[in-house]
């Protein structure tokens, strides 16, 4: 699954830039506020990276604030 993780991290950042957008995501995958992961959240929720990711999926903090 790390490799999923890695691609998926991978296609956020390239959405990020794609459409000009702010980090809202954390870089590394893990949340700010309950240090879950996201990646594999939004993996699990069928997310390949290419939607923007602007808050956890887990703790449902927003990062857009």
């Amino acid at each position: 699954m790390t490799s999923e993780r890695e691609e998926f991290i991978k296609k956020q950042k390239e959405c990020w830039d794609k459409n000009d957008a702010p980090h809202f995501m954390p870089g590394n995958g893990i949340c700010y506020f309950c240090n879950g992961d996201i990646a594999l959240e939004e993996i699990e929720r069928g997310n390949n990276g290419s939607e923007l990711v602007t808050g956890c999926p887990l703790c449902h903090r927003s990062y857009c604030e």
